[in-house]
Order: C-alpha cells, then sequence, then structure tokens
C-alpha cells in the first residue's frame, strides 16, 4: 500500500476534533479543521488528507487501495502486520500500513461505527455491508488471539458469461448447464467457501429469456446478472437499538407477491429454506439457491439441518426437498480453478430424498445413469 506524506499524528488531532462534531465528516469540516490546525498546509496534503479521513470513516481506509486490484475477491487482515489477499492465485501476503494493533482497531472500530454497528469489548464482533456492496466481518482480541481480524468479501463488478467462466472445461459442461435453465428445472448450487457458487449462479441466471421475470433475494448484494428483467431485495440487520431487523425469510414471503417467474435466493443458511420450500412447492420453476455443501449427497442433510433448526419435521423435508430442487451444481476448487465437478438430481423414492450423479467432468466427462436422468432426456448431450 502506498505509504502517506501526511504525518499520523496530525491525522489523528484532525479525527479527534471531527469525532466531536459529527459521525461523517464533510469535506469542508475536514479542510476548516485542517486549516486551523495548519495554517499553511499545502492543498496536496489537504487532498490526501480529506481521502485518508473520508476513507477511514465512510470506506476502507488503507484497504481501499486493495479492494480495488483487479479480480480481487477476498481481503484478510490478521493483525496489524499480516495482510493477505485472493486474486484469483490463492492468497497472497500484502504489505501492511498500519503501526501497531491498537491503531488496526481504532480503524476497525470507525469503520462499524460509520455502518451504524457496536464494536467493544461487549461486542466484540461484527457482520455488515458497505454501499459498494462489499461484505465486512470484523472480530476484536481477545477473541482474535493474534489481533483484530477484518474479512472482505469483494463482489464481482460485472457478470461473466458461462462461456468466459467455462472456457478451460469440456463443452459438455456447458450443455448441460444450458439445457437447465431452458427447461427450467430449480437448481441449488453447492460447494465449499470460494468455489465460485455465486459466480456460476450469475452466469447461469444471464440465460435466461428476457421476457422472464427473475427476483434475487440475498443478505449482501452480490449477484450481478446481464438481463433485462431482474430486481433484487435485500435483507437488512438490527441497527444499534436492536430494532429494524429484516429477514431473508420476511423477503421470500414478500417475492410471491411481486409476480415473479423464477425466485432465486443468493444462499441459503437459515429460516427462509421453510418458505423456499412452500414457494416452490406452488407452482414456481425454474428457481433457484446456493448453499453451503462440500457435495451433492451432502447438500440433503445440510437442508435437513436447516429444516429441522426451523421447525420443519424430517419428514416433511424428505418429501419436499426433491420436488422442490430438481437439480444440485457441485462445484469444487483445484488449486486456482473453479470447476463444476458433478451435476445430479434428487429423487423421491419410498418417501427419502436420495441425490443421482448424473454426470461427473472431472477427470473427464462421465455419463452415470442416462435411464434415470431427467435432465439427459431428449439428447441433452
Amino acid at each position: 500500500m502506498k505509504p502517506s506524506t501526511v504525518q499520523p499524528d496530525f491525522v489523528s488531532s484532525i479525527r479527534s476534533q471531527l469525532d466531536s462534531r459529527a459521525d461523517v465528516p464533510t469535506t469542508h469540516e475536514i479542510v476548516t479543521v485542517a486549516r486551523e490546525l495548519a495554517p499553511h498546509i499545502a492543498d496536496v496534503d489537504l487532498v490526501e488528507l480529506v481521502s485518508l479521513i473520508t476513507n477511514d470513516q465512510i470506506g476502507l481506509g488503507p484497504l481501499s487501495d486493495l479492494s480495488n486490484i483487479p479480480n480481487v475477491t477476498d481481503i484478510v487482515v490478521n493483525g496489524f502486520s499480516d495482510i493477505w489477499i485472493d486474486r484469483g492465485y490463492g492468497l497472497e501476503r500484502i504489505e501492511s500500513s498500519w503501526k501497531s494493533e491498537s491503531e488496526l482497531r481504532e480503524f476497525a472500530i470507525r469503520l462499524a461505527v460509520s455502518h451504524s454497528r457496536r464494536l467493544d469489548d461487549l461486542n466484540p464482533f461484527v457482520d455488515f455491508t458497505l454501499v459498494s456492496g462489499i461484505r465486512c466481518h470484523i472480530l476484536l482480541p481477545p477473541l482474535a488471539v493474534f489481533g483484530t481480524q477484518i474479512s472482505l468479501r469483494i463482489p464481482k463488478r460485472q457478470s461473466l458469461s458461462l462461456e468466459e467462466l467455462l472456457h478451460d472445461q469440456s463443452p459438455e459442461v456447458l450443455m448441460v448447464l444450458r439445457r437447465i435453465i431452458t427447461t427450467r428445472k430449480s437448481f441449488m448450487i453447492c460447494g465449499g467457501t470460494g468455489t465460485g457458487k455465486t459466480t456460476l449462479l450469475s452466469a447461469m441466471l444471464s440465460q435466461v429469456a428476457a421476457h422472464e421475470r427473475i427476483l434475487i433475494i440475498e443478505d449482501t448484494s452480490e449477484i450481478v446478472v446481464n438481463h433485462p428483467h431482474c430486481t433484487k431485495l435485500q435483507s437488512r440487520n438490527a441497527n444499534v437499538e436492536g430494532i429494524g431487523e429484516v429477514s431473508m425469510q420476511t423477503l421470500v414471503r414478500q417475492a410471491l407477491r411481486m409476480r415473479p417467474d423464477r425466485i432465486i435466493v443468493g444462499e441459503i443458511r437459515g429460516a427462509e429454506v421453510v418458505d423456499l420450500f412452500a414457494a416452490l412447492n406452488t407452482g414456481h420453476e425454474g428457481c433457484a439457491a446456493t448453499i453451503h455443501a462440500n457435495s451433492g449427497a451432502d447438500v440433503i442433510s445440510r437442508v435437513q439441518l436447516l429444516g429441522l433448526m426451523n421447525g420443519l419435521g424430517n419428514e416433511a423435508i424428505q418429501v419436499q426437498l426433491p420436488t422442490a430442487i430438481d437439480v444440485v451444481i457441485e462445484l469444487a476448487r483445484i488449486g486456482s480453478r473453479r470447476v463444476v465437478r458433478e451435476i445430479g438430481e434428487l429423487q423421491l423414492v419410498d418417501g427419502q430424498c436420495h441425490y443421482q450423479p448424473v454426470v461427473t467432468f472431472s477427470p473427464k466427462f462421465l455419463i452415470h445413469d442416462r435411464s434415470s436422468a431427467k435432465l439427459l432426456e431428449h439428447g441433452a448431450v
């Protein structure tokens, strides 16, 4: 990161003055205070000073430059001297500009407060989304043993096409994924963290026919879709006073009244699974969601756990899951590559939900059982 030419003590003095005036100072206020403390400050230093304080208050401060590096998806801070980024080649260590743990902690607290979150010894962790769509998680010591931890997830600024995304995989992958969209199969994309679930979902939704209305529900706006009729709903956390929360579950219910052709849930992780089942089992086809699960078979146990935690009985889960979701797409990360490893179907057999692999793409294209796979009917591949 580029070192500052403005002395840290001077910046701290201005911050202490501004803290008593407003949570988020204007450019005029910053310049006024700076000239009061240093009447002969150069214009070039004023520009840098405004940038430093504005970024710290409403942006990412020393992390702003890192977030603008092409293809960066993640930034992680493990204490004041240990910063890493991921731009598609795995985690890379980056030089830090923080000089002490106290300086990093002060930055983290200012960042949280500027987004109406409380962060202190009694509330040592926080999760929020910046205006830019960047998702931020902060955890303070002593829970974080090696110093203040900051984790940033950087959203894609544009959607890749399926062709661009799958350029290094076999052409059969593209053919099957296109068929899932055109035949209006409801699908779930699974995989671990960083396998590209949201990226693939965005690319697939861009293949939806232009006359269809896509309604996307997320807790953090990450899905970028190149489609003429796509609208988004985003959940909201409670404010500092603990009020004002709007959950994903509530938004799924609202979506049913908004005339969607396809309902998309950015990630299934809680009570919204109950209402999603209700929506998909009442005539909505071609819907989709992502879920954290290491394999297609693990999707069943993952959804089962979420359902049981939110009042849905095991028998209901076993019946509703395969009638709501037709196809599971499994992603994996192999080195720096993110690949579609397997596509399978969920089937109801004797009252139980079963996962049936249809095609596997690693190390080569393999059809498991064409005769039982609805996905491959009519010569899909």
